[in-house]
């Protein structure tokens, strides 16, 4: 089976949609399938583009094309069975244009809640706030009707997307995690390469430092614990727009080496920093998934987390980690003490975070979305509405118009 994936996103850009993608892809060719991914755009300075990755907008140099005919002979050559298109906007028309004109079946995953996404980014007052999730919204119904496929990261998310978006799925594949490369040595190894002492309490944080990620909040509590917590030490790993806030919040931390931050390209390094950690916490709200938990889990790193979509599928309160019933300081700080003073209820929970990973690898994940590339083949291309298309159309024409305003 030949599967293209359609995305706005692609390594070496590392967030939860292209490492998804990237996974799956070993996934699949590992059981015999042939993958390819086309991005707009891709950072062509930080990678070799590979024959798996093609870039809509590269230049001559590295497979790049311009002119949207030789794009169009690239998918044409390619002759894909399934395309799986990763975002509705932009790129998610060129995948809707060429699942019609191949006459094969499109399929979809609702990776992101965009219509929070917007408030975060609407820049104005609450009226172009409302009128931002407002055509968000409408958008993405009218995408996901001229698709034969809607799939869903996480079960939890599925319900908010029927509750919010008024979109029916019962297909869920959520990212897996490469097990076979978990490490399986002492866990004092990682916290020895890191220079931290047996009596430091570790707590991470892991992903995007954006506001979206609930970034404030999450200063907030850090700063008050480490004015408690003698022992605390925290290390951030990732990026984002708000890293320059946290740096400026944490600042006398920072100075006394209790504060730290990392980058990670591959889930080999991002491994050595779970296992080095006690716990993570994730105060976002945003999740569609908990891909980041699933790979902390999986080093037996227990987590704390809002009780929020996504999460709540991975974490078993009081087993694999603890479900914040609020954001309130008070709570998290007393299951930090907890966790420091109850060595043994770590260890319980480190234990169980390990065995539950267990349904996280690439070869279930790989014969999950092989079934769905199945049945939608076997189903055929549904009909399209032309109507829906030239809204879609309309739609992408009026987005291109608000980037320039």
């Amino acid at each position: 089976m030949r599967i293209a994936h359609f995305t706005n996103s692609a390594l070496p850009i590392r967030n939860g949609v292209s490492v998804s993608i990237s996974r799956f892809c070993d996934a699949l060719e590992a059981i015999g399938h042939q993958t390819k991914v086309f991005a707009n755009p891709i950072d062509l300075n930080k990678v070799d583009v590979t024959d798996r990755i093609t870039d809509l907008e590269q230049s001559s140099k590295a497979k790049i094309y311009r002119k949207r005919h030789l794009f169009s002979d690239i998918v044409k050559d390619f002759s894909p069975d399934i395309i799986h298109v990763h975002y509705p906007f932009s790129i998610g028309r060129d995948a809707l244009k060429f699942s019609n004109m191949l006459n094969v079946p499109l399929i979809f995953t609702f990776h992101t809640d965009y219509e929070i996404y917007s408030s975060y980014h609407v820049c104005g007052n609450s009226i172009a706030r409302f009128v931002a999730e407002m055509y968000v919204r409408q958008y993405c119904r009218f995408f996901c009707k001229e698709v034969d496929v809607v799939i869903s990261p996480s079960v939890s998310f599925a319900e908010k997307m029927r509750e919010r978006y008024r979109i029916y799925t019962s297909d869920v594949l959520s990212t897996p995690v490469p097990l076979e490369r978990v490490p399986t040595g002492n866990r004092l190894e990682s916290r020895q390469e890191l220079e931290f002492a047996n009596s430091d309490f570790v707590l991470g944080y892991v992903g995007r430092l954006g506001k979206e990620k609930s970034i404030d909040r999450t200063i907030v509590v850090i700063s008050r614990l480490l004015h408690e917590v003698a022992n605390l030490k925290v290390i951030f790993v990732g990026t984002g727009d708000q890293r320059a806030a946290v740096e400026i919040a944490l600042s006398q931390f920072i100075d006394a080496n209790r504060v730290r931050f990392f980058q990670a390209e591959s889930f080999d390094e991002l491994a050595v920093f779970y296992c080095a950690m006690d716990v993570i916490l994730i105060l976002s709200e945003t999740e569609t998934q908990g891909l980041v938990v699933a790979e902390a889990l999986s080093c037996g790193c227990p987590v704390i987390a809002v009780a929020a979509t996504g999460l709540v599928d991975v974490i078993r309160d009081g087993e694999n980690g603890i479900l914040l019933q609020t954001r309130d300081y008070a709570e998290v700080k007393s299951i930090i003490m907890k966790l420091i003073c109850n060595q043994e209820l770590w260890s319980s929970l480190s234990m169980q975070a390990r065995n539950s990973a267990s349904g996280f690898g690439l070869y279930d994940a790989a014969r999950s979305a092989e079934q769905i590339y199945e049945r939608a083949i076997i189903n055929g291309k549904g009909r399209s509405s032309r109507f829906s298309q030239k809204l879609i159309v309309c739609l992408g024409f009026l987005e291109k118009i608000a980037d320039k305003v």
